[in-house]
């Protein structure tokens, strides 16, 4: 094997390191409380709503940006930033100041989103491994949610300690990750010397692989409504949630833990049963547990509201590794990153509406309610459409191998 070949290979394994400290996210069970104290529900939801729109309007800059001059780089920038927003975010001492870190925050998430996802096909590609893209990222949100699920118990504990301290502690973290992808190699991609016009028609190009042809049209769309809801519950309505529920930071620290290393492990060997996930049943999985859910979540107590919980949290996280399998194998290499980043483009936008719409229904009622919302949705707009993926779930160029068959 070449040392260019064992080089690539090395990124991968590098990129599993990284994501173990990118997931220790100390904040998970104390975000509500830290910001509670300068926000309230509605304003929360506007902060949030304000953050992705920041991730929404730079994504595809930053997407064709990384095509250009290289995804691992980019990445390293990304982390940079999101580093200096969590420090302003720890000492953070009124609203001003907590909205600036987050926000600058925000950005830093826009350079890394959808590059790393690009970064890791195009070293496996290279490698003549694409087909392990799912088994990758199977084991990969292993690694991620380790970090996730020891940040999480200790988040709470930090917090009585000093409540700055789980926004510092995650911003060391992410600086040890940051390292991780400094030395890692750049994939020899079809790639463009970098100019305005090659800047603006790689934006365009890789924007129009969404809508390649009717089959990618569709898993597009299901991508962006299965990752506007369950994106939504994950990184805002979750927390609050389980505070409607009754439960404390220190039990949040508990309860968050556990769904995550059930998650983990559950997805881990369930991405290692190529026969389980085929498409036909991962159009299908995503609507049935969505719903199960979501929809209930209005006349849940404590205790079933767990379980709700955990579906949630599990159908977040296999949105990236199950049909990030399906959207990445059909985009060109030079455009992958953009094409990528514009899916999380109208995933941010669904998000903004989802969170903004919702803010004002926290307030006067409980996110209670959002969940059944949200469950509603699942049942009205993915159904129908996982239903109809499922049973025409061959992409074009399937296709046309079969037919040769």
């Amino acid at each position: 094997m070449s040392d260019y070949k064992l080089r690539l290979k090395r990124n991968i394994s590098l990129f599993y390191l990284s994501s173990f400290f990118r997931g220790l996210i100390f904040i998970i069970p104390v975000w509500v409380a830290f910001e509670r104290r300068f926000l309230n529900y509605e304003q929360m939801a506007l902060l949030e709503a304000a953050g992705m729109a920041v991730t929404m309007f730079l994504e595809l800059p930053t997407g064709a940006l990384a095509d250009l001059i290289g995804r691992r780089m980019t990445i390293v920038l990304g982390i940079f930033i999101r580093v200096a927003g969590g420090v302003m975010q720890a000492f953070s001492f009124n609203a001003f100041t907590l909205i600036f870190g987050f926000l600058f925050g925000s950005l830093g998430s826009t350079l890394i989103s959808g590059t790393d996802e690009a970064l890791v096909y195009d070293s496996l590609k290279e490698a003549g491994q694409e087909e392990k893209f799912q088994k990758v990222f199977g084991k990969n949100s292993l690694f991620f949610q380790s970090g996730i699920v020891i940040a999480t118990l200790l988040g709470g504990y930090l917090y009585q300690f000093w409540i700055g301290l789980p926004y510092l502690a995650e911003a060391g973290a992410e600086a040890i990750a940051l390292v991780m992808f400094f030395i890692m190699i750049e994939p020899r991609i079809d790639s463009l010397k970098f100019t305005l016009s090659s800047y603006i028609k790689q934006t365009k190009e890789g924007f129009l692989q969404l809508f390649q042809n009717p089959y990618i049209k569709r898993v597009s769309l299901f991508y962006i409504l299965v990752g506007g809801i369950t994106w939504s519950s994950q990184y805002f309505f979750n927390q609050p949630l389980a505070t409607d529920l009754g439960f404390t930071e220190i039990e949040k620290s508990w309860l968050f833990s556990f769904i995550r290393f059930i998650n983990a492990i559950v997805l881990f060997k369930l991405t290692n049963l190529n026969k389980f996930f085929s498409k036909k049943r991962a159009f299908l999985l995503f609507p049935i547990l969505m719903i199960v859910s979501f929809l209930p979540g209005f006349w849940v107590g404590k205790m079933v509201g767990v379980f709700l919980l955990t579906g949630a949290s599990f159908a977040s996280t296999a949105r990236f590794v199950i049909l990030g399998q399906y959207t990445n194998e059909e985009f060109a290499s030079r455009h992958r990153a953009t094409a990528v980043s514009s899916l999380n483009l109208l995933v941010s936008l669904m998000f903004i509406l989802i969170v903004v719409f919702s803010g004002r229904i926290m307030t006067l009622y409980s996110t209670k309610l959002i969940y059944t919302l949200l469950g509603l949705l699942s049942f009205i707009l993915i159904l129908p459409l996982g239903l109809s993926l499922a049973k025409n779930h061959h992409s074009l160029k399937q296709a046309t191998l079969l037919n040769k068959l």
